[in-house]
């Protein structure tokens, strides 16, 4: 949120939790903050968010779904409530926040959805079936969906630990490059084109 805030972006810092002093600090350095409290797993509170979002700044330009927990135990030991609680935040959190910025990126022409996934889910990491379940979920939710991002010019993008997918050249890219340098030299970026996508469009794929 900071570094978006850095780079001249209006910002809404949603949390189960209260946000506020995170939109304050960045509201002290100029910046347009909006704090927000609602619960990702649930789809009316994703939908109040985005609602209240549209009243503040009157669009949606880009959502970064990182909302996140951990209920690490071996899957012997792992209880059924916390696994669906681990799948509702990182998936069902991915689904509803997406879905509630669909309608609004399309009609813009325009947006941006940063999806958040983890080398536990592709490659698996002990004591954590259920959060590599939930991010193999976001991979298998982005794969499917990207010949309907083409209208939003290439808008979907992956990060994670580990590897992803791809998307622009961080070295055509200021933005892109200033997020790089926060990240450290580890972070590797390329591009790669999706089927049936014009010039420019496809997946980042970040590596860290």
């Amino acid at each position: 949120a900071k570094a978006l805030a850095e780079e001249g972006a209006k910002v809404v810092v949603s949390d189960i939790d209260d946000a506020s002093a995170v939109a304050a600090e960045i509201s002290a350095s100029g910046t347009q903050a909006l704090a927000l409290q609602n619960d990702v797993s649930d789809w009316e509170s994703c939908q109040d968010m985005v609602a209240k979002t549209v009243e503040k700044f009157g669009r949606v330009d880009v959502l970064i779904n990182n909302a996140g927990v951990l209920r690490d135990k071996t899957f012997a030991k792992v209880e059924l409530p916390d696994f669906d609680f681990v799948l509702d935040v990182h998936l069902m959190g991915s689904v509803n926040c997406s879905k509630a910025v669909w309608g609004i990126m399309r009609d813009q022409g325009y947006g941006r959805i940063v999806m958040t996934t983890s080398s536990s889910g592709l490659y698996g990491n002990f004591g954590q079936t259920n959060y590599g379940a939930a991010k193999m979920g976001v991979v298998g939710l982005i794969i499917p969906i990207l010949p309907g991002v083409l209208f939003l010019a290439g808008a979907l993008y992956m990060l994670g630990r580990g590897s992803c997918r791809v998307k622009q050249l961080v070295d055509e890219n200021p933005t892109l490059r200033s997020i790089q340098a926060r990240m450290g030299t580890g972070c590797r970026c390329h591009f790669r084109t999706c089927e049936g996508s014009k010039p420019g469009q496809g997946w980042l794929r970040v590596k860290l």
